[in-house]
């Protein structure tokens, strides 16, 4: 057994998964040499393969490679059946109406794939999660991309968020904000609606995600150190948003890992 999918694979069989967010990250940089490349494909659907296909840049191309081996590993992991649902990320399908259905969201930023699995009670609709990553860099721009992208109210609030001790803080309220509006749009491809990022009542509070009848969700940020062995000092933001807040459990696969699960 893969040792990274022990925990889950423990507590999915004993039914201890619902009520938590489980994300895996994996290293795609392996995954831009073609003959690497081609051996993962050969265990993706003939849909994925083709949709891949048509992705020519060498590192979005790897990068989107690795989230569908994510999601391909867990759901053989889970008995379910991967489907590309263009233009969107592909959905995790039960094979019948008794086996459990699962919500899958997936993001990758600089040479890491991620996905976001969670579980969906009976009779519970989609969307569940949403997942978004972003490597932190400085950006000289960025009262001008919160302006342009989210108005005016967005670079006050998240001014506040600011402090004069730490020139560092505006940078990383800029990736929590940016991860929900990233997430917001992940959502509404369930909704006709959009969902939406808004300031929240109390300045501490900084921002909230709102689904398209103004319902309040859950979001958790997280700051990563880069899962590989040569950029442990290039930090990443994961931001998960959730119907409602509960645990999030982290997984850093490898290729053979995966690779483990779809032979």
């Amino acid at each position: 057994m893969a040792q990274p999918l022990r925990a889950f694979v423990t507590s999915y069989q004993d039914a201890l998964t619902t009520g938590v967010t489980h994300v895996a990250l994996l290293d795609t940089r392996a995954l831009t040499d073609a003959s690497i490349a081609e051996r993962y494909l050969a265990h993706l659907p003939a849909a994925t393969q083709a949709r891949l296909a048509r992705i020519h840049h060498p590192e979005r191309r790897a990068e989107s490679l690795g989230g569908r081996l994510l999601a391909a590993c867990f759901a053989r992991l889970l008995g379910q059946t991967l489907r590309e649902a263009p233009p969107y990320a592909p959905l995790l399908e039960a094979s019948d109406s008794e086996t459990a259905r699962w919500d899958v969201s997936l993001a990758h930023s600089h040479r890491i794939a991620a996905l976001a699995l969670e579980a969906l009670p009976p009779d519970t609709p989609r969307p569940q999660v949403a997942l978004d990553l972003e490597r932190v860099r400085t950006r000289p721009t960025i009262r001008e991309i919160v302006t342009h992208s989210l108005g005016d109210a967005f670079w006050e609030r998240l001014a506040t968020l600011a402090s004069p001790e730490d020139p560092h803080a505006t940078l990383l309220a800029f990736y929590r904000l940016w991860g929900e509006y990233e997430c917001a749009i992940k959502l509404a491809r369930f909704s006709t609606l959009p969902y939406r990022v808004h300031t929240a009542t109390r300045p501490h509070d900084g921002f909230t995600l709102c689904d398209p009848q103004g319902n309040t969700w859950a979001s958790q940020a997280f700051l990563l150190a880069a899962p590989t062995r040569d950029a442990r000092e290039t930090p990443f933001v994961l931001t998960v948003a959730q119907r409602r807040a509960q645990p999030v459990n982290v997984y850093h696969l490898t290729l053979n890992d995966a690779l483990t699960h779809l032979d």
